[in-house]
């Protein structure tokens, strides 16, 4: 068994090296003095990910590299430098949309500081960051990292409260976290691939692996609430996604489907941050949003809100327009039926 793992990390780290990023910084471009190098790498820092401060040991001999693309609604990030140590301060985040960095070690470890929370993540494991949220991140020499850079709203159509995952490590050696970074090594073959549809596909492919590897935790399971509470809300989570056509969902037909009063359901949801409903809304405009960026045939705005329990075109396109500033017909002229 230990081989086969250690055969499959292998394979990902090949499907590592083979993979040409499309938009590549290297501190090799720059001027020779130690401040345009510190200046240079906290900015590319800053544009590939979100705004930190960076604290760099020995600029002297200080190299680092960083290559990225798009994959769907998912930045992948390769991240290779010397010792090097980054900041987010309260004042960093600044009310933009949260992202959640998925950090997987190559070499060498990485250290997180945030939410109360201080671990040590090294190759086999992955971490999770929030941008949200003040932390110190760092390592030290000739490190090299894969990141992921997801919109929190693409997890939080899948999982309640994405933060609670965050500060956290996890294995990737076996079981579900071993196929999560055995489909991230298909996903990083093939990112260049000139199909919208397929690199959205795979985008929300691996984000759907990534919450199977986080709910199965048990530390997830077991944390800050009872482990009735958690089978009551994975419950319902499942009952919603599996009827969002239906616009007659509602707390009514929730509640007697997983057997609990009106009153536990909206309890259950008091301290999740969003109401029942808000989060039911949420849910479907993710969804749709996802729909539209995939349409492969001809698929009118009408059928796809009709899809995800809409009534109401009008009122589907002004909820759409305001959760992701754009509309409908605009995410669907993006999708590879109307390129």
């Amino acid at each position: 068994i230990q081989g086969r793992a250690d055969f499959t990390h292998l394979n990902f780290n090949r499907a590592i090296m083979l993979l040409n990023m499309y938009r590549i910084f290297d501190t090799s471009t720059v001027g020779p003095s130690a401040q345009e190098k510190q200046r240079f790498w906290r900015d590319t820092v800053t544009s590939v990910f979100y705004q930190v401060s960076c604290d760099i040991g020995n600029l002297s001999i200080f190299d680092g590299n960083i290559e990225c693309r798009e994959i769907g609604n998912i930045r992948l990030i390769r991240l290779k430098s010397g010792a090097a140590k980054y900041t987010r301060l309260r004042q960093d985040c600044d009310g933009r949309e949260p992202q959640i960095l998925v950090c997987i070690p190559i070499a060498g470890s990485v250290e997180l500081d945030q939410l109360g929370r201080h671990l040590c993540c090294l190759p086999g494991q992955f971490l999770l960051e929030y941008s949200d949220a003040p932390y110190n991140f760092q390592y030290g020499a000739d490190a090299d990292m894969l990141v992921l850079r997801i919109p929190e709203s693409m997890l939080l159509s899948r999982a309640r409260s994405p933060s609670r995952f965050c500060a956290l490590e996890f294995d990737s050696r076996s079981g579900i976290g071993k196929l999560f970074l055995d489909y991230l090594g298909v996903v990083v073959r093939n990112a260049q691939l000139d199909s919208p549809a397929a690199q959205s596909l795979m985008s929300v492919q691996l984000v759907d692996l990534l919450v199977a590897v986080l709910e199965a935790d048990p530390r997830v399971l077991q944390s800050s609430n009872s482990s009735v509470r958690n089978a009551h809300l994975a419950r319902i989570e499942q009952h919603v996604r599996k009827n969002l056509e239906d616009p007659e969902l509602s707390a009514g037909t929730i509640a007697t489907a997983c057997g609990i009063s009106v009153r536990y359901l909206h309890l259950l949801f008091a301290d999740t941050g969003t109401t029942l409903a808000q989060w039911i809304r949420d849910h479907r405009l993710q969804f749709a949003h996802e729909a539209l960026g995939l349409a492969t045939s001809r698929l009118s705005i009408s059928q796809v809100a009709y899809a995800h329990g809409f009534n109401d075109h009008a009122q589907f396109s002004n909820a759409f327009r305001k959760k992701f500033g754009c509309s409908p017909s605009d995410v669907l002229m993006q999708s590879p039926a109307k390129i």
